[in-house]
């Protein structure tokens, strides 16, 4: 695997937490246009929680402070970027979320990182576990994650088969994303209309 050299455009900046790497990971299922809006979104949220944010499976949008991460061979797989990230890493703990959940709540994040820790913390949405939108010990999530890579897995949700799991309680999740609207998908032709109107909503109430 490589890791973009770029120097960091924005610099070190204040009140970002330095122990927690931020990772976002893109998949290519989806149009270009959506791709670049999800990754424009969840990449400024990183950027402005996380000192070190790394991107697998797309370039850092603009002057958006994060480093494109590029997996080693094998075939393309959500756990194996998941991997690819965790070696790379240099924070003793991984705040992974996959560009699937453009909506993502930065408050989500925020309270996955304060959870006790444990070799992953992440959210039960739906009756699923989301190991896309969770905190990994980066040891030793990182070997298992090579480990589980070489028998075959391919889905980050078998990562945290192997993992001690800390099952964000679902009461928590309520109080910081009500209706777990951080994870709405982009399943349909009418959910990606409404999801991009909400989207161009937040923009608006940023820039006013």
């Amino acid at each position: 695997m490589t890791v973009d050299p770029d120097q960091d455009p924005a610099g070190a900046g204040e009140g970002r937490i330095e122990n927690v790497t931020g990772v976002l990971l893109v998949p290519s299922r989806h149009g270009d246009g959506l791709i670049a809006l999800a990754v424009k979104r969840l990449a400024g949220v990183l950027a402005d929680l996380f000192e070190e944010v790394l991107i697998v499976g797309a370039d850092p949008p603009g002057n958006t402070r994060a480093r494109r991460v590029t997996p080693g061979s094998g075939p393309a797989n959500g756990l194996r970027d998941l991997s690819a990230a965790l070696d790379v890493a240099t924070s003793p703990r991984v705040c992974a979320v996959s560009s699937d959940f453009p909506l993502l709540s930065p408050d989500v994040l925020l309270m996955l990182v304060a959870y006790p820790e444990a070799d992953a913390v992440a959210p039960r949405v739906l009756g699923r576990d989301q190991p896309l939108c969770a905190i990994y010990a980066r040891e030793p999530a990182s070997s298992a994650a090579r480990a589980r890579l070489r028998e075959g897995a391919s889905d980050p949700a078998d990562l945290l088969a192997v993992l001690a799991l800390q099952r964000v309680d679902p009461a928590d999740l309520e109080t910081v994303d009500p209706g777990a609207r951080s994870f709405e998908r982009l399943a349909t032709p009418d959910a990606v209309a409404h999801l991009e109107s909400l989207l161009a909503s937040d923009a608006g109430d940023s820039a006013g």
